[in-house]
């Protein structure tokens, strides 16, 4: 048998010692990969779950229970932010819902929803000529039954009876199964309306039919002169000559 000399054991020492660093190298690149793969997985997760959670918010928010709604908004994250202005609305909450919908209307100025939500919360806030404004906007950009009907309800209560009449005959129009609005149509037809009835702009019996909407004849809003009486063309007959 060969005996091992000093020059032999030190390679062996060495191809044993590079063995034990690749084997060291691969076994951390492994674990890298697994922990990367882990981190893009947990990442994936949570872009995954965004969208269940959303889906949660809105299902609270449709059965009316606003703090659930406004909790699982805010855990969604940045596509929770219109459910969560909607659920702060509802809650009274108006000054954090109208920053919710100002940072949408920053990113997306023709957002309806957007512009209807900033609309009901700055006309809580009693700013209602701003209000207007987007409601306005809202209802020309969608012209949904929805839409007009928030501008309409909120001309009312601004006392502009024509306006509200305009503005809820177009929602009964695109959605006739509004009966609520039917008898609001009525009062403002009539200037019965307890909001806007005492306006001096409200017409009253014009002849529009809230159930059968038709354009407003511009004529019957100008009030029409009255004849001159002929009496006063001739003189008063005196007392009789004696």
């Amino acid at each position: 048998m060969k005996a091992v000399t000093k020059k032999d054991a030190s390679a062996r020492g060495r191809f044993a010692l590079g063995f034990l660093l690749v084997s060291l190298l691969a076994a951390g690149g492994g674990i890298f990969a697994l922990a990367s793969s882990g981190a893009a997985g947990s990442r994936g997760g949570q872009a995954e779950l965004a969208p269940d959670v959303l889906a949660q918010a809105k299902i609270a928010f449709a059965e009316r229970d606003f703090a659930q709604a406004e909790k699982l908004a805010r855990e969604a994250g940045e596509p929770g932010r219109l459910v969560l202005g909607r659920a702060l609305l509802e809650r009274g909450r108006l000054l954090e819902a109208r920053d919710v919908f100002a940072g949408l209307l920053r990113e997306g100025p023709e957002d309806a929803d957007a512009l209807r939500g900033m609309g009901a919360a700055l006309r809580g806030l009693g700013q209602s000529e701003a209000a207007l404004g987007y409601l306005q906007r809202a209802a020309r950009l969608r012209n949904s039954a929805d839409d007009w009907k928030a501008l309409g309800l909120a001309q009312r209560e601004r006392g502009d009876a024509l306006g509200a009449l305009s503005a809820l005959r177009q929602s009964l129009q695109l959605d006739p199964a509004q009966a609520d609005l039917s008898s609001i149509l009525g009062d403002l037809v009539t200037g019965k309306d307890a909001l806007a009835g005492t306006s001096p702009s409200a017409p009253r019996g014009f002849g529009l039919d809230p159930m059968n909407p038709r354009p407003l004849d511009p004529d019957s809003l100008v009030p029409r002169p009255r004849p001159p009486d002929p009496s006063q063309f001739f003189p008063k007959p005196q007392g009789r000559p004696r």
